[in-house]
């Protein structure tokens, strides 16, 4: 681990020659994504993409999930104080998704557990995706009344096509890593 990196509230982040190890660090809540942690990501975004000697980044999680997707706690209360929570929520979050496609870097999500909504949303931002056999997938926004974010129809689009997707997004059951992998949402199952 080389000394000097910056230090996150929400994530770990390490290296090791060329590589970078990002790792969501919100095991409690099974790693969705609040604003503090859209805010990291961001910021580790723009650490890594100055970083000429880096050209790897796994992306993993600690805990029993990858990432549930967005915490929903912040979907209660005024319904002013929401909207404002989540532009700050989505704001950093959709930068970090569209600096993973502007780097030189080759991204691989390492998936465990669930990967739902914006959660799914990392894994298709990523070149290259490993799940675990057991891993479950899920665009979840349905079920929540909401849209979907940080890139979904976009990555869910460019990976299966119009229909698949569209498919995806309008139920709520979960799929499994072998028809992520059958699809080419993730590129390797172990």
């Amino acid at each position: 681990m080389t000394q000097g990196l910056p230090v996150f509230q929400t994530l770990f982040l390490e290296t090791d020659g060329a590589i970078a190890t990002v790792t969501l660090n919100r095991p409690d809540a099974l790693n969705a994504i609040d604003v503090a942690m859209a805010q990291d990501l961001q910021r580790a975004a723009q650490w890594l993409e100055t970083r000429d000697g880096i050209r790897a980044v796994l992306l993993r999680a600690t805990g029993k999930a990858f990432c549930a997707g967005g915490d929903i706690s912040m979907f209660m209360g005024d319904p002013s104080q929401v909207r404002a929570t989540l532009l700050d929520l989505f704001t950093p979050l959709n930068d970090f998704i569209a600096r993973i496609a502007r780097m030189d870097k080759v991204w691989i999500a390492q998936v465990h557990g669930i990967a739902a909504g914006a959660g799914l949303s990392l894994v298709l931002a990523c070149d290259l995706a490993i799940a675990d056999t057991e891993a479950r997938f899920m665009t979840a926004y349905l079920k929540l009344g909401a849209t979907p974010d940080a890139g979904m129809t976009h990555g869910l689009t460019r990976v299966l096509g119009a229909r698949r997707a569209l498919d995806l997004l309008l139920r709520h059951d979960a799929f499994s890593a072998g028809d992520a992998l059958a699809w080419g949402i993730v590129t390797r199952t172990a």
